[in-house]
């Protein structure tokens, strides 16, 4: 297998994990999180779009990416972050610049989605955002 090429492999719906261990590479640059979580399979966590909260914390979600940048507030992480039309994040973190997460404009994690981004992994923030708008292309490794 080439290890620049996107793959689901088999062990994604078959394999029980009791950590992720998860990496980015940004222009060039290599980080590691572990983060711990029991389930049977990575599909079996994620395939139901139901929200499963983490507790790896902002700090940790940053050090993924180089030069991240994040809104100060709101800070949900987990699985499955769905914040209506405004982001959606399958593994990470999103962040707000109001007191609430109703319309989160920044994000770091695997499978984000936001309307009018085209960056499915690494750091999305605008509006406010503590190190500047970013928009760092990843490319990302979830290990078992």
């Amino acid at each position: 297998i080439d290890d620049s090429e996107e793959a689901k492999l088999q062990s994604y719906w078959t394999f029980p994990f009791r950590e992720l261990r998860l990496s980015m590479i940004v222009s060039g640059v290599t980080k590691h999180v572990v983060l711990p979580y029991t389930s049977s399979s990575l599909y079996d966590l994620i395939a139901d779009n139901t929200y499963r909260p983490t507790t790896l914390g902002r700090s940790t979600w940053r050090s993924l990416v180089v030069w991240s940048s994040l809104q100060r507030y709101c800070n949900k992480e987990g699985f499955n972050i769905n914040a209506h039309k405004f982001a959606r994040v399958r593994i990470g973190l999103v962040a707000n610049e109001q007191n609430d997460c109703s319309t989160p404009d920044s994000m770091i994690g695997f499978g984000m989605a936001r309307h009018g981004m085209s960056n499915s992994c690494g750091n999305y923030a605008n509006n406010n955002p503590d190190n500047g708008r970013k928009n760092l292309f990843a490319f990302g490794y979830i290990m078992a």
